[in-house]
Order: C-alpha cells, then sequence, then structure tokens
C-alpha cells in the first residue's frame, strides 16, 4: 500500500464541482482536491475556438468580438492555456530523455520581437529575442526561449546591484551578471558598430560577420543597444548570450540518449560558444558534431531565380564530366560536388577563426545561396571526406526557419512591423503587445499547437520489392501527422481539449 492509502482514503466526488474527496484515516475529517484544471473557467465551451483564433493570427480585440468575451476574460483564458500548454508539454517532453533515435539534425536560429512603446513622450521600441530549435526531419520544435525573465522588477533588480556594487564590477563578477542593468545598457549605445550593407555577396556578409564580431568586447554578446532602443517597461531583460547556454544545456538534458546529433545553427558566435560549451563531451565521443549554416535571406524573388539558373547548370555541368554520373540524382550529384570541394580545398578561409566556409552547390529555392562550416573538427580524420559531404549536404536552416515562419503569420502580436514616417528607426506595431509576459506565453501556446494539434499533410510510400522499378497507381498514400507523432512521442493527432483536461499526476 503507497503511503497516500495508509493516510487517507477516497470517499466519492463532491456533487457540484467534481473534484475527488478524501477522508483522513487519522482524525476522519473530510476534505477535497481539485482535479478540474478548467475550474473557474467561464465559457469552457469555447476555450478551443479562442485558443484556434489565437494561434490563426486573429487580433485579440476581434477575438473578444467574436467569441463576446470581454479582454479581462481573453487575458484570464490566455493565462489558462499557457499553464495547460506548459504542464502537458513538460510531461510529454520529459520521455524524450528515454526514446532511442537514431539520428536528430537541429537547426538553430534566433528571431527578434518588438514591444510597443508605453509613454508617447518616449516612442523608442524595446527587443526582445527568441532563441529557437528544431529537428529538421520531423519538424518537432524543442523550445523557443526568450532573453527576459517577465516575472522580474527592474526596480528591484537596480537596486539589488547597487547594494552589492554591481556597478563597480566587471560583468562576469556580478551578482545579477544575467541582467541588463542600466550602465551595460549605456555602455552598448557607445560601442563600435559597422554599419549595415545591402546587397553584399554571401562570402562577403561572412567577412562582415566576422569582423563585427572583433569589435564587440565581448564576441557572445549579440545585442546593441541604440539610440532608438530602450529596455522593456515591465520585466527584466536577460543578456543574451545567458538564454543560448541555458537552451543548449536545456537540450543537453533533454536528449541523452541519442545515437548521433547534428547541429546546423546560425552564423552567430554565441550560438557557436554555447554549443561547443554544452555538448563538449559529446563531440569529443564523437556523437555530436555542429555546423555553421549562412544563408543570403536578403534575395529578391529575381535573385532567388537567377541562383537557381545558376546552380543549375553547374549541376548539369558537372553531370556532362563522367558518363557514370549521368543516371545519379541531383542528390548524390551534389555529394560528389561537395566531395570534390573538399578533397581540392576548395573553401573560403575567414581571416579571424580560420574556418573553413564551403559553398552549398545548386541549393533549394528557400535557401538560394548559402555555404556550411564544420565546426568540430577534431582533426583526427574520423569521417572520409564523402561522409563528411553529406553531413554537409543536410545542413540547412529549414526545420527552425518554418516555425518562425509560422510565428510571423499565425500570431498577430508577433508579426511584422508596420512602417511609419515617423523618427528614423522607430517602428509602431499596429498588433504587437506591450507586456513580454504575452510573447512568453503565445509563443509556447503555438509551440505546443504546432508540435501536438497540427497535421500536416505527407505521403507513405511502399518500399520497391526486387525487380520493381516504380510504384502502381494508388500505392503512394497521403497522411496527415504532427511533429510529435514523426518524432515518436505521440500515437496520433491530439486534440486542444485533451491539453485544456491534462492534470499532472
Amino acid at each position: 500500500m503507497s503511503a497516500s492509502k495508509i493516510h487517507y482514503r477516497k470517499e466519492g466526488r463532491q456533487q457540484h464541482t467534481g473534484s475527488q474527496r478524501y477522508v483522513c484515516r487519522a482524525c476522519n475529517k473530510a476534505f477535497s482536491i481539485n482535479t478540474d484544471p478548467a475550474k473557474g473557467q467561464n465559457k469552457r465551451d469555447i476555450n478551443g475556438i479562442i485558443f484556434r483564433l489565437l494561434v490563426n493570427k486573429m487580433p485579440l480585440l476581434r477575438i473578444c468580438e467574436v467569441a463576446d468575451i470581454s479582454m479581462p476574460t481573453l487575458y484570464k483564458k490566455i493565462d489558462f492555456f499557457y499553464e495547460q500548454c506548459r504542464l502537458f508539454a513538460g510531461a510529454q517532453e520529459r520521455r524524450l530523455t528515454d526514446l532511442r533515435i537514431n539520428r536528430l539534425q537541429i537547426s538553430v536560429d534566433r528571431q527578434e520581437y518588438m514591444l510597443n512603446w508605453t509613454d508617447t513622450n518616449d516612442k523608442r521600441n524595446s527587443r526582445i529575442h527568441a532563441l529557437g530549435s528544431a529537428d529538421n526531419r520531423t519538424g518537432f520544435v524543442f523550445g523557443m526561449h526568450l532573453n527576459i525573465d517577465p516575472d522580474a522588477k527592474k526596480t528591484d533588480i537596480e537596486a539589488a546591484a547597487k547594494a552589492c556594487g554591481d556597478y563597480e564590477k566587471r560583468p562576469a563578477f556580478r551578482e545579477h551578471a544575467r541582467y541588463w542593468l542600466e550602465p551595460d545598457y549605456e555602455q552598448s549605445r557607445q560601442r563600435k558598430r559597422k554599419p549595415a550593407g545591402e546587397n553584399k555577396k554571401l562570402l562577403d556578409s561572412i567577412d562582415e560577420s566576422y569582423e563585427d564580431t572583433d569589435l564587440r568586447d565581448d564576441v557572445e554578446s549579440f545585442e546593441m543597444m541604440t539610440s532608438t532602443v530602450k529596455l522593456p517597461a515591465s520585466g527584466v531583460l536577460l543578456h543574451g548570450e545567458y538564454t543560448m547556454y541555458g537552451h543548449f544545456l536545456f537540450l543537453k538534458k533533454l536528449l541523452p540518449n541519442i545515437e548521433k546529433i547534428r547541429f546546423y545553427i546560425e552564423k552567430e558566435s554565441g550560438i557557436r560558444a554555447a554549443c561547443l560549451a554544452a555538448f563538449q563531451d559529446d563531440i569529443w565521443r564523437k556523437r555530436c558534431d555542429a555546423f555553421y549554416v549562412k544563408i543570403n535571406k536578403e534575395m529578391t524573388i529575381a535573385q532567388k531565380n537567377v541562383a537557381m539558373a545558376k546552380g543549375r547548370r553547374e549541376l548539369d555541368e558537372f553531370r556532362r564530366t563522367d558518363t557514370k554520373l549521368e543516371e545519379l540524382s541531383d542528390y548524390s550529384l551534389r555529394a560528389f560536388m561537395l566531395e570534390e570541394a573538399l578533397n581540392t580545398g576548395a573553401f573560403h578561409l575567414s581571416a579571424t577563426y580560420l574556418d573553413k566556409w564551403y559553398l552549398y552547390p545548386a541549393p533549394s529555392k528557400n535557401e538560394p545561396e548559402k555555404a556550411v562550416s564544420w565546426l568540430t573538427d577534431l582533426g583526427d580524420n574520423a569521417y572520409s571526406n564523402f561522409h563528411l559531404a553529406k553531413l554537409m549536404l543536410r545542413a540547412s536552416l529549414h526545420g527552425i526557419d518554418r516555425f518562425f515562419m509560422q510565428v510571423r503569420r499565425r500570431i498577430s502580436l508577433l508579426e511584422r512591423p508596420i512602417k511609419t514616417s515617423s523618427s528614423t528607426g522607430r517602428t509602431w506595431y499596429g498588433y504587437s503587445p506591450y507586456c513580454p509576459d504575452h510573447v512568453v506565453k503565445v509563443l509556447e501556446m503555438l509551440r505546443v499547437y504546432h508540435n501536438y494539434v497540427h497535421a500536416t499533410a505527407g505521403v507513405k510510400r511502399r518500399k520497391l520489392k526486387e525487380g520493381e522499378t516504380k510504384r502502381k497507381p494508388g500505392e503512394v498514400k497521403k497522411t496527415f501527422t504532427t511533429p510529435a507523432m514523426r518524432i515518436g512521442l505521440m500515437p496520433g493527432k491530439l486534440a486542444l481539449d485533451e491539453i485544456f483536461a491534462f492534470a499532472p499526476e
């Protein structure tokens, strides 16, 4: 008998609330425990439609109008949705520690959001960043972590920092080193920075990013405050490098039994340092590899089409160099082209860090100009050039970029800005939030919806038997699966009501 059964016994349920009733075996006093997570939720029958409206870019005021509820009621429901999503995701994703998965190809990047000003006399925006990671194969998003502590109070942190002498100490020796203090903000505004360039070639932009890193006092700190940016009015901003290290240590704890992990990360020295530090032991044991991926995201449609045509010509020219290559697929050709570049040393060398960058042959239209650098080369020739070429061939940020696109398209609070003709660099965001707490909540809601509820179309192909060259009509079936199903966490698509009713044991 468990300890709880020794001291208590069950005795029915409450008539009106349905809560479980217990009786103490020692004193015979009865009490009840609420087992309904939605207790106190008015109009709970419309929770599902309100949730779907929130993750389908409906502005908050319009949701109140459609659902016939007040704004305070909507905020209460958002709090309830967030808490249930957090509890449900936590319970499910702890099981990732026990899953035996052969390979994960995890893309990592960050996305910036703006908060509206709260004072018309001070129209400076506040910037916050989210670092996200997703599996490229299944689309499962492991986390979206923001560099903000929404529960901390700026006045309390500043007062505590002054009291303990943090203002006079170097950042690494402060008690409150993770927070952006007023001296940090003023110092960052005076920091030298390179002017932003436009329409640069990919390799030139890579060199420029290294030069920009060298100008930093701390190479891992990417945040730059300007005269048009201020610290958030509520909550306390965290230095981005703390969020990065926390994110990778979170992944390290979450994925202990994965046979091989390949990280494909955006070109950012802070992300690189956090990844290599958190997975140092796994890198030495050849369980983990990391690659920089740099993509030219500033290209117009016309430039993308030109790049695609150029890549196709290069692919066809390489195919004609040997008759043995004529029957190979484009994927195999790219692998051989990368192998040839590795064999001949056809790379672009960064001046300061000596990173070797290889141009990706004939990339897709989503990533029309791309370069890759292997960050975990230990010099022991553990991989053949052909094997390394295949790893580089998988280099992509499409897993996390696809989710970032969903954030912009599905969350009205986080849509891209509407430019105005006011002061330079100041932007009004029509539907953007004033409070960073709302950003934390809607991001987690969308992540859970994306991972467990929203099923996307795919195809299931029967394996070809020996001697078969193609499948018969009708043998390719369309399937609808969620990222949680594809990664092995869930057997099927989840209903929102199951999340709303979830109660941890």
